[in-house]
């Protein structure tokens, strides 16, 4: 049986299980924690549940009436077992108590089963994206 279990904040815990269902790397835990931080607005961290074990998580941030939904990951061994619908739901309920009746998320653009996900939900393309990054200097 899953159970949702929503935090206005982040936490260790919550943290970690986040990088380790992304894949990634431990080292990366002061980054994120300095990024999370750093949000103002009311958030959600939604952990979806199977007993003891995180199976799918995801953040939402509500602000003047939008909410964004970011860092949705769902457990590569649970994928297309409709966590991931279960997610958008929790973020939805959670964003429409805060006053947000306008949702929005961004989804890398090759990711396939996302697209089927937020599509099936009702979300459509407004825009394209892209990321810069900076090559890390290794002296």
């Amino acid at each position: 049986m899953l159970r949702a279990v929503i935090q206005p904040s982040h936490d260790a815990s919550w943290l970690e299980h986040f990088l380790a269902l992304e894949g990634f790397a431990p080292e990366l835990s002061e980054f994120y924690d300095n990024l999370f931080s750093r949000i103002e607005a009311p958030t959600a961290y939604v952990s979806i549940m199977e007993c003891d074990q995180y199976v799918g998580m995801g953040t939402a941030v509500a602000e003047d009436g939008w909410s964004g939904f970011i860092n949705i990951v769902v457990h590569p061994h649970h994928r297309g077992q409709g966590i991931g619908k279960r997610i958008v739901h929790e973020l939805a309920r959670w964003s429409r108590d805060q006053g947000a009746d306008r949702l929005y998320l961004q989804v890398i653009a090759d990711n396939a089963p996302a697209i089927r996900l937020y599509s099936g939900a009702g979300y459509e393309k407004l825009f394209a994206y892209h990321y810069r990054t900076k090559p890390m200097d290794n002296h």
